[in-house]
């Protein structure tokens, strides 16, 4: 900070004990004494422990006879509380302005009830239209829930004072009340349920991206704003971050080389081999050129998926039960549709429910804008359905899909007279062809996928960009995998909609 704005401070272990006149006093008995300085003016303020952060920022300058020209930054204009800023008088036209508001005690903590957010969003002349469409399909559209968030942010911001940004506390009782109002808008896989809303451990959400959106039109500049969001991730117990088990070099050599010549089909002495070098390959990597016999031998691919994540569950059991939900929620969401979607089974020439249930997730959990950008050609979600599967008539020779589609990322090939008869997946990556197990009915393409999925796994592979989202919501919610899988507002929102 500059010298003319300056606060001198004395931090203290929270577990410390300090002597004072000759007694042992613990340090939840203490008062914490800190000077600060603002222009011309000096005061000593105090804070009692134990406290908060908050506590800290909140504290009381009214003794100032400059309070009322006084500013303090709001929690979410702080990235940590040890950063620096720059002030808006500050002569480095670089510097990024943060957008600043008065705090107090006062405001900086407003209970939202859900009545009076319930009352506000009634009053509203979208309201209706939001209550009726939820209470007819137990959720809302992207549409509506816009609409929703929209409402209940110029609530929050009518609390506060005019270029305010709503304090966490405020954003996080406005998400509570939301999930009050809308019970199944209640993401059943996080501690408060209102996540999706607001995260108090990011502070991302959709309250903040609206807030955040509202103020950048007010100012019409690129607004800096930093904003308290956690750099740590929770400890997961990752395959990859686990502790290596000591392996026979001699031993696994042999089954390296046993695995790389032998042209035996035997699955059992394969798995076996497959077991004993299961350390190597986490600790070296897995290539097909090393371990050819994932790409012709049929099984070890989930072998080695079971491997590494014993406790996952299988999608052949967990998604067809979402299948129906699925389609629902893509028909009263989606609005840009795709044909090989909205297609039903009577037309003919079209996939199998399971595999547009599996493309509406594309378009229900789309490519983001930052991801498109990474790409010379901008993809949609239409155009994203290529990374899952594509179709071939069988008059084509398999190899020909090598020349015609060059990438490194793994995709299903579906081989058949039409898109209602398919005779053959294969997972095609990395100009190697991996024919899949056939089996009948709708699991015939749901085992393709599963092979799919689990040989990013396998080999180590990056999901595609574009559907990386889709990929993370796959692995948690029907894998039950959620290591590495940070969940956005909308994958929240869609897991809270799926709900049986």
């Amino acid at each position: 900070m500059r010298s003319a704005n300056s606060a001198y401070c004395i931090f203290i272990r929270h577990d410390a004990t300090v002597t004072m006149e000759d007694e042992v006093v613990p340090l939840n008995q203490l008062i914490l004494y800190f000077r600060v300085e603002y222009l011309s003016e000096k005061e000593w303020c105090t804070i009692y422990s134990p406290c908060s952060y908050e506590d800290i920022i909140n504290v009381d300058i009214h003794s100032f006879a400059s309070a009322s020209t006084l500013s303090t930054y709001t929690l979410s204009d702080w990235s940590q509380p040890s950063c620096s800023y720059t002030d808006t008088d500050s002569n480095d036209s670089s510097s990024p302005q943060l957008k600043r508001c008065r705090t107090t005690t006062s405001n900086a903590q407003k209970d939202i009830l859900p009545q009076d957010l319930r009352a506000h969003i009634t009053k509203n002349s979208a309201g209706k239209e939001i209550f009726a469409f939820y209470n007819k399909y137990g959720f809302l559209n992207t549409e509506f829930r816009k609409r929703l968030v929209n409402i209940s942010v110029s609530y929050l911001q009518s609390l506060f004072p005019e270029n305010c940004m709503p304090s966490p506390y405020t954003r996080e009782q406005g998400a509570k009340a939301l999930v009050t109002i809308f019970p199944k808008l209640r993401d059943p896989d996080t501690p408060g349920g209102y996540e999706a809303f607001y995260d108090p451990t990011t502070k991302k959400g959709f309250l903040t991206t609206r807030l955040r959106t509202l103020l950048r039109k007010k100012d019409n500049t690129s607004l800096c704003r930093k904003t308290l969001i956690s750099t740590c991730t929770v400890p997961v117990d990752d395959p990859g971050t686990t502790k290596l088990r000591a392996y026979d070099k001699n031993k696994v050599d042999e089954a390296i080389n046993f695995m790389k010549h032998s042209s035996s089909k035997d699955e059992e002495c394969l798995k076996e081999k497959i077991e004993e070098t299961f350390e190597y390959r986490r600790e070296n990597g897995c290539t097909p050129e090393m371990f050819p016999r994932f790409l012709d031998t049929k099984g070890l691919i989930q072998h080695e998926f079971a491997l590494l994540y014993p406790e996952a569950s299988s999608v052949l059991q967990t998604y067809p039960k979402y299948v129906d939900k699925i389609l629902d929620i893509y028909i009263h969401t989606v609005r840009k549709t795709s044909d090989d979607i909205d297609a039903s089974d009577s037309d003919g020439d079209v996939y199998c429910k399971t595999t547009r249930s599996v493309l509406a997730l594309l378009f229900l959990l789309p490519p983001t804008a930052k991801g498109r950008q990474k790409h010379s050609g901008s993809e949609t979600a239409a155009s994203a359905q290529d990374f899952i599967v594509i179709f071939q008539k069988n008059d084509v020779p398999i190899e020909d899909i090598l020349t015609k589609r060059k990438t490194t990322q793994p995709f299903l090939l579906a081989v058949g007279p039409n898109k209602a008869s398919i005779q053959m997946y294969y997972v095609v990556f990395d100009n190697h062809i991996l024919a899949t197990q056939i089996l009948t009915g709708e699991h015939n393409f749901l085992s393709a996928f599963d092979v799919l999925f689990k040989i990013h796994f396998v080999f180590n592979l990056k999901y595609h960009d574009s559907l990386k989202h889709v990929w993370e919501f796959i692995q948690s919610m029907f894998y039950k995998v959620s290591s590495n899988v940070n969940f956005t507002p909308r994958m929240r929102e869609l897991r809270s909609k799926l709900q049986i």
